[in-house]
C-alpha cells in the first residue's frame, strides 16, 4: 500500500491572543480533489501558509509522500510539489502568463514544469477558457488571468 500523497497530522499554530489551529489533521489521497472551505477566521489560510512554507506549525507534522517535512520554506514546499492555488494570486501583469506561472522557479524547475504548464494550459481551455502561454497577463480579462 502507497503511502498517501499528504498528511498534515494534529497541527497547531497560535498568534499573539489568537489560537489559529487546534490539532488540525487531514490526508490527502492520490487522485483524490479536495476543497479547503469554511468561514472567515476559520484557519484556512493558516493551514495553506503552513503547507506553502511561509508559516512554521507551532505542532504537527506534514507528510508529503511519505517523508516528513523537516524544513519549512516556500522553495522546500515548492521542492516537495506543493503548489497553493490562491483565492488572489500575487501577478505580474507585464509578464506572460507562463512567465507568471514560472515566477520562483529555478532554471532546471522552469524547464521541468514546462510540460505540466502545457498540460494546465490543455485543461484549462477544455474547460472553455483558453489562454495563450505567450500573452501579456495584464491584457487579459479578470476571468481569463491565471
Amino acid at each position: 500500500m502507497t503511502a498517501p500523497l499528504l498528511e498534515l497530522k494534529n497541527i497547531a499554530k497560535s498568534f499573539p491572543g489568537v489560537r489559529a489551529l487546534a490539532d488540525v489533521s487531514f490526508t490527502l489521497e492520490r487522485g483524490e480533489i479536495c476543497t479547503l472551505a469554511g468561514e472567515n477566521g476559520a484557519g484556512k489560510s493558516t493551514l495553506l501558509a503552513i503547507l506553502g512554507g511561509s508559516l512554521l506549525p507551532d505542532q504537527g507534522s506534514v507528510i508529503i509522500d511519505g517523508v516528513r517535512r523537516e524544513h519549512f520554506s516556500p522553495r522546500q514546499a515548492l521542492a516537495d510539489g506543493v503548489r497553493i492555488a490562491h483565492q488572489e494570486p500575487a501577478i505580474v501583469p507585464q509578464l506572460t502568463v507562463e512567465q507568471n506561472l514560472l515566477l520562483g522557479r529555478t532554471p532546471a524547475q522552469r524547464k521541468a514544469a514546462r510540460q505540466d504548464i502545457d498540460q494546465a494550459l490543455a485543461d484549462v481551455a477544455r474547460m472553455g477558457f483558453p489562454l495563450d502561454a505567450k500573452a501579456p497577463v495584464g491584457g487579459l480579462s479578470p476571468s481569463a488571468t491565471p
